[in-house]
Parts: structure tokens; sequence; C-alpha cells
């Protein structure tokens, strides 16, 4: 077993509420065939017996417990612990998972092969089911690599990453918001993907816990009544569009990525904001209190606020699908919408508005009783 003072790699681990299942998160990092680890436990403010538990494995001196004495919050009591981060690698363990044993190995082996790389990750798979979550593309370009995250639907995958401690010197840590940080595994991965690739080791080293219960912060976020869950998304892209400015892009792939994360707020919204009967309506007033929310903090940079040209073309892209789904009527207006917030689109836009007229036109007319 290796002394504390040669690791190399932190081990964060944030724990709330998990007397029933730390322990074996535990030792499964113990178990780990690299154990050159600093593990690193933070309880924060807990009801059970989590700081017990974890206190009794102190006795491995690669284990150091931290009991917070107030309640940080998921987000609070993760930052606490990656503040205690000084070996040149690093990853997050939540209390409830359990990587394999050459998880730590396998990633460390990856990402010292590859110095343009950022991080390391590995394919995910679930402690009571045969489902394997796997995630690609993360080792492109800036711009695909940010794509291909926007396009995931398993973000919690690459979150679950083995990391360069430089990207916490240059400032990365959980973004809270007021939703109980929802969906600030993507916001951390984005701001992340923003410094460098991403390496996927395919095979899947590492577990997590698919849970039911309502400490799950997970089901909590689904547990939400549909107004809560649109502002949570609402807010949740706010932020992501936040970090893009902040991102040295040309304009025209700040523009590509800040449209393919409204789209992604439209795959998080409720199911009954996506089956609206009034689509155009519904899309307008969520731009409209995106727009509210990133400039609501005056003064606000200008590059915060939502591009009409990043409406417009989610205004061609909706018309598109419901012109093949059908709805020549809905994407006319959505056509008209998107010439009238960027003029520069206004000849695209006009053609496909004359073709859906048209097609409402003559669907109107077969429809009609006769004379």
């Amino acid at each position: 077993m290796a002394a504390p003072r040669d690791a190399d790699v932190t081990v964060c681990v944030p724990a709330y509420k998990s007397a029933a299942m730390v322990g074996e998160t535990l030792s499964a990092l113990q178990a780990q065939t690299y154990d050159r680890l600093r593990i690193v436990v933070s309880v924060d403010a807990s009801p059970d017996d989590t700081l017990e538990v974890c206190r009794s494995f102190t006795a491995d001196p690669r284990i150091e417990v931290i009991g917070q004495p107030q309640r940080l919050g998921w987000i609070g009591n993760t930052n606490a612990v990656l503040a205690q981060v000084q070996t040149e690698l690093f990853f997050i363990c939540p209390h409830d998972d359990l990587p394999s044993p050459t998880y730590v190995e396998r990633l460390r082996r990856t990402l010292l092969q590859r110095p343009e790389a950022i991080g390391a990750y590995c394919d995910v798979q679930a402690i009571d089911g045969d489902q394997i979550g796997a995630v690609t593309g993360l080792d492109a370009g800036p711009v695909e690599r940010i794509l291909a995250l926007c396009e995931e639907k398993h973000g919690g995958v690459a979150w679950r990453s083995l990391n360069r401690s430089v990207v916490l010197q240059q400032g990365l840590r959980m973004l809270d918001n007021p939703y109980q940080g929802y969906n600030a595994h993507r916001t951390w991965l984005l701001e992340l993907l923003g410094m460098g690739p991403m390496i996927r080791v395919g095979s899947p080293l590492y577990r997590r816990r698919v849970r039911f219960d309502q400490d799950s912060v997970i089901q909590s976020w689904k547990a939400w009544p549909d107004h809560v869950r649109s502002a949570a998304a609402v807010e949740h892209t706010a932020q992501c569009l936040g970090i893009l400015a902040g991102m040295r892009l040309r304009e025209e792939d700040r523009l590509t990525l800040q449209t393919a994360c409204i789209l992604k707020m439209l795959d998080l919204l409720p199911r009954s904001d996506r089956q609206s009967a009034t689509p155009l309506a519904t899309l307008l007033d969520l731009f409209a209190r995106l727009t509210a929310r990133l400039t609501s903090d005056a003064p606000a940079p200008a590059e915060q606020t939502l591009d009409p040209a990043a409406i417009s073309r989610i205004c061609l892209d909706w018309g598109r699908g419901s012109l093949k789904a059908g709805q020549p009527a809905v994407a006319a207006g959505l056509f008209a919408e998107a010439a009238v917030l960027d003029p520069a689109r206004a000849g695209e836009a006009g053609k496909h508005l004359r073709s859906s007229l048209k097609r409402a036109r003559r669907e109107a007319a077969a429809g009609a009783p006769p004379d």
C-alpha cells in the first residue's frame, strides 16, 4: 500500500445519508489495483450514521474523512472536497458508486498517454442491471465534442472521469443553481470540454447505482411539478449559454453551440410543454424567459444576451420538423418568425414559408366540403 505522500490521484467522495452504501464504495476504492491514492471523503451534515461508517475506514492511511458542521447541499459538498485536491489527477466518486478494481489504473494509463487530453472516462454499467451507458465523440475538436455532449442522453457517464487537476487550478467547480444543482454534471462537462478533449476507455469499468428513493437527487428532480422542471431547464440552459459566452470561439461556432444548447433544453422540458398545441407560443415564451434570465443581473455583458439569430435558427429547425410531421400551418408560423428575427435568413425562411403555405392551402382545399 502506497503512503499518502506518494499519491498522485485524489478520489473525491461527497457523502450524505449513505450509511447503508458508502462502506461498499470505500471498499471498492481500497481494492484499486493502482494504489497511489488519496481518498478524501466529505460527509455533509448527515442525520444518519454516514460519518461513523466513513470514520471506520480511516485505519487505511490513504483515507481522510471531513465532517461538515452545516449542510452544504450536494454541489457545495462536492466543491468542498474538490478544494482538497493537491495531486496531479483526481476524480469524483459519488457515495453509492462502485469503480471496478482496474478503473484508476486503466484510465490513468490512457490519460498519461494522451497529453493533449484533459480527462479520461469509461463506459458505465448499472449495478442492478445489464444496461451500459457509453458516450463517444468527446475526443474531437472543441465544437464537435461539445455538440456530442449536447446530443448525448447519458451525461453522467463522462462526468465519472479521471481528470488533470489543472482544470481545478483554472477555476472549474460544480455550478450551483436555485434548483438543487439541476443538471450541474452537464455544466461541469461543458466547461471541462471547453478546456480540452476527453478520451474514452471502451470498457464498463464503473458501476453506478440506479436509485428510485427520494434521497436520490435525480429522483427529486423528476418528482417536481412541470412548471418547476420547466423553470429548472431554462435556468440550466442559461448557465450553459453563459459558459459558452466565456469561451474563445468563432461567432459562427458560438451560434452553432448556442443553438445546440437550446435544442437540448427542449428535450429537458416536461412532456406537457413539449406536446403543447401551440409550439410557436411555447418556443417564444421560453426564449423570452431565457433572455430575461440572461439579462437579469445588471449590468449584463452584451455577449450573454441571447442572439436573435439563434432563435431564428431554432425556428427554422422546428419548422422543418413540423413540416415533416404534417403540420404545415405550424411550420409556416415558425418560418415567418425566423425571417423576422434574422433578416439574413429571410430568403431561406421565405422559401420554406411559401412551400408550407402552399401545402397548407392544398390540405385545406382537399378537406373542404363541396360547393
